[in-house]
């Protein structure tokens, strides 16, 4: 017999991101993870959470995604001299095509205690676009709602 109530479990300790990936204005083809509206890069607090997790989707495609790295910083701004790069792909075969996606992580150990982490792609054309999921796990404290249901 099914339960009438639903399982909130995964939502629950899982706090899952999305954003479209956008241009660096320093260099045209990395893209970092940033806010689609006012693009600014969006460093993930790590505090509270022992994993993450991007999956970097190439949603609108002219050449490739040739990298992916995970860089750690101390602050949530991002720049000074801490920033660190944690976990950075060697991308034997590149997502060359229009839904191709590829998964980078790292533990919060990885991350040598920076508590900030974001995620940098390159891709071989400044008009590539990415779409970006973060998943950081094992929440320190589980919740309702860490991952919300819906955008608008």
């Amino acid at each position: 017999m099914a339960a009438t109530a639903t399982a909130a479990k995964l939502s629950a300790n899982l706090d899952v991101k999305v954003h479209t990936g956008t241009a660096d204005i320093s260099t045209a083809t990395d893209i970092l993870f940033s806010d689609e509206t006012s693009g600014s890069t969006i460093w993930l607090d790590m505090r509270d959470y022992e994993y993450i997790m991007f999956l970097v989707l190439l949603s609108d495609r002219t050449d490739n995604i040739e990298e992916v790295v995970i860089l750690s910083n101390n602050t949530n701004a991002g720049g000074g001299t801490d920033t660190t790069v944690v976990s950075q792909t060697g991308l034997t075969t590149e997502a060359n095509a229009a839904g191709d996606y590829i998964v980078a992580e790292a533990t919060a150990e990885q991350m040598g205690g920076l508590r900030y982490c974001t995620v940098k792609v390159k891709t071989g054309n400044a008009s590539d676009r990415v779409v970006v999921v973060a998943i950081r796990g094992q929440a320190r404290f589980p919740a309702s709602g860490l991952t919300a249901t819906y955008t608008s």
